[in-house]
């Protein structure tokens, strides 16, 4: 389950500013300013695109929040007179109808799925509306996610435009052929090295992360186990007799084996204990 920000914001995303124009820092005060008023934003601050055929980026599919949902391709589902509208069970309704568009299509800052536009014209009209809304997408890409369902739609309804006219302000010119994009600067540097090197890199990663996580969770396990062995303080031998004793216990074992944490698991078992002394 994925649920994978800053106040200057446009269809619903972080974005950079044209130049010439002038934003303020995004600062933890202002963000909390921000969540304070409305804090399910919080979940579309979050819930960042990701790569995706065809399209470019998408929204993470499988997202699972009291305010926002999505299907196995990301796209937002929504609430009809029959039930969840989502990409899968689309097909099967009796009157289907499809909307497009960017993230007010999508429902950016809405408190729940069933406000957005797609379920709101599915529950007034009765035809079950897909929302194919993709957030920060242009016109073109917008149309690509509608293919697989366009033959077999009863109605379209396009909400689209405004995002073309964002782009060209923002455009660094590297896209000039097909129409600028979002995210320009960060698609570019990946232009420059082979698909199979992104997803070794990503994979090796991701692979570092989980044996890092093992080897942290064997050191913690391996620590258990001999803080059960060793004898640890308790709360009567905070005097200074006690305290005496126990150097005394320490120094007849000079050969005392460290618990594996090197010291850092937090504990007061007596190898950790003579080693932070």
């Amino acid at each position: 389950m994925t649920t994978t920000s800053i106040p200057h914001v446009s269809n619903g995303r972080p974005f950079a500013v044209p130049r010439g124009l002038v934003a303020t820092p995004a600062s933890s005060r202002s963000l909390d300013e921000r969540y304070a008023l409305i804090p399910h934003m919080r979940v579309y601050d979050t819930a960042l695109p990701v790569l995706a055929p065809y399209l470019t980026t998408m929204s993470p599919a499988q997202v699972r929040t009291p305010v926002l949902n999505t299907d196995r391709y990301g796209f937002r589902i929504s609430h009809g007179a029959d039930g969840l509208i989502e990409s899968d069970a689309w097909w099967s309704q009796s009157r289907r109808g499809l909307i497009l568009g960017g993230s007010l299509t999508f429902g950016v800052g809405a408190t729940h799925d069933r406000y957005t536009m797609a379920s709101r014209l599915s529950a007034l009209t009765g035809t079950a509306f897909l929302n194919l809304g993709v957030r920060a997408e242009n016109s073109t890409q917008e149309l690509i996610s509608a293919i697989p369902f366009l033959a077999h739609a009863d109605v379209v309804i396009v909400c689209s435009g405004m995002n073309n006219l964002v782009m060209v302000l923002q455009s660094i010119g590297e896209n000039e052929l097909s129409g600028p994009l979002f995210d320009e600067e960060q698609l570019q540097p990946l232009r420059r090295v082979p698909i199979q090197e992104l997803a070794s890199a990503v994979t090796g990663s991701a692979d570092r992360l989980l044996a890092r996580t093992l080897v942290t969770q064997l050191l913690r396990r391996s620590a258990t186990k001999l803080h059960a062995s060793w004898p640890h303080r308790s709360a009567e031998s905070t005097t200074p007799g006690a305290r005496l004793k126990k150097r005394r216990v320490q120094r007849r074992l000079p050969g005392a084996p460290s618990c594996g944490t090197r010291g850092i698991c937090g504990s007061s078992c007596m190898p950790c204990a003579q080693r932070r002394r």
